[in-house]
């Protein structure tokens, strides 16, 4: 509780991401509004196992980092693929 009487909030920002950045050899530093957020950043981008998921329709190697992204790239293909 603060000082007002008001509850915290625990998912209230900032959370910074203080993973060591391999090359660079310094904390991330990314600052991020909610937990979950940065709790996604770290599996993203921190994670040595990281899993993409790969859209079947396109010729091109088109990878994704999380399966909403590729959700939200089926609209922007072609009409009939």
């Amino acid at each position: 509780m603060t000082p007002d009487g008001s509850v915290l909030n625990s998912q209230a920002g900032p959370h910074r991401c203080d993973r060591i950045n391999p090359s660079t050899d310094k904390p991330c530093g990314t600052v991020f509004s909610r937990r979950h957020e940065l709790a996604r950043h770290e599996d993203t981008i921190h994670n040595a196992c990281k899993q993409k998921v790969r859209c079947d329709l396109c010729t091109e190697e088109k990878s994704f980092s999380h399966p909403d992204s590729l959700t939200r790239h089926y609209p922007s293909l072609p009409p009939g693929r």
